[in-house]
């Protein structure tokens, strides 16, 4: 029987490195994380504890990876996977990949070493054969979100938001109110900007044929990279500025409108601002958001019912479930 010392000896750590992978994952490097996960493949190692865990079946307990639990969308999304959870008598555990792949993987093989009878992934990295291993094992896995581009073949349960419709929906409120010069801000390498900005586009192109939709790119989606996106458009002529903002979620509009009050532009009077997510401050800051609502707690509720629904055997393994964007009139 193969042992956590085989594995250690292979991978060339000690025995309480193998042990920290399984159980405290956080503790493993990335280098360190690599060398024992494909230890622990090569050999078909199964720690004790989920050897015990075998012999009495899979536990009602659902292991959640998000990119970060505590921010302002993701929260949205986890009460809606606790309170699904919660009414559904099964137990849940969240961890964080904070958008590193190695991060992402480490912590969907501990739920695996455990045995948990659902894991709910909100991809990062390519995480198609770790996902189809789980499937094999009997492990029930359901993807949150995945981007439309990204999402596998052949496919697993998933949940999604049409972000195509969701970026369209900002493109035809813009044009609608009067805007010519539209614009997108957010960073195009992130996992659903481009089916924002192909929604987007779409919308611009059929309500204004002869416009092509200026990009400004962020480093990072939040409050101070949307500040920053602004700098870059107050640099512009003023004759050249877009007249309306479509920002690839609610901080960085947060932080254009800041910015751009604070220069002395008018929001929406100079330059009309529609945001993405509808987070709980899109709509108690001063100058009150127009935004995109995503319907982040369906969407974590809308998960756990396809774990429970495939682990009981209700569900078929190609069942994809995509939510509806909608549009939230405010002020700006």
């Amino acid at each position: 029987m193969v042992s956590s010392l085989d594995v250690a000896r292979l991978a060339g750590v000690s025995r309480s490195q193998v042990s920290n992978y399984f159980n405290r994952p956080d503790l493993v490097s990335e280098d360190m994380g690599r060398r024992i996960g494909k230890a622990v493949e090569q050999l078909g190692y199964t720690p004790n504890e989920t050897a015990r865990r075998l012999r009495r079946g899979h536990n009602e307990n659902i292991g959640v990876v998000l990119v970060d639990a505590w921010g302002p969308f993701f929260d949205e999304v986890s009460v809606g996977i606790e309170d699904e959870a919660e009414a559904s008598g099964w137990s849940v555990q969240f961890s964080n990949s904070r958008r590193s792949a190695e991060r992402e993987r480490r912590h969907i093989e501990f739920y695996e070493a455990q045995m948990t009878q659902g894991v709910i992934v909100f991809p990062t990295g390519d995480v198609s054969e770790i996902v189809r291993r789980l499937a094999r094992r009997g492990i029930t896995a359901v993807l949150l979100d995945p981007p439309h581009a990204t999402r596998l073949v052949p496919p697993v349960p998933s949940v999604a938001v049409d972000h195509i419709i969701g970026g369209g929906l900002a493109g035809q409120h813009l044009v609608a109110r009067g805007a010519r010069r539209p614009a997108f801000v957010g960073d195009p390498a992130h996992e659903h900007t481009a089916d924002r900005i192909e929604g987007f586009q779409q919308a611009v192109r059929e309500g204004l044929p002869r416009s092509r939709p200026s990009l400004f790119p962020t480093d990072t989606l939040s409050i101070p990279g949307g500040a920053l996106a602004a700098q870059q458009i107050l640099a512009l002529p003023a004759d050249e500025r877009p007249d309306g903002l479509f920002a690839a979620n609610d901080l960085v509009a947060i932080g254009l409108m800041q910015a751009l009050t604070a220069a002395g532009i008018g929001v929406p009077s100079d330059i009309m601002l529609i945001g993405y997510d509808d987070i709980v401050m899109a709509s108690q800051i001063a100058t009150p958001l127009t935004t995109v609502r995503q319907p982040a707690t369906e969407l974590g509720a809308a998960a756990v019912r396809l774990v429970v629904q495939h682990s009981t055997k209700r569900g078929t393994s190609q069942e994809h479930i995509v939510l509806q964007p909608e549009l939230i009139v405010r002020s700006t």
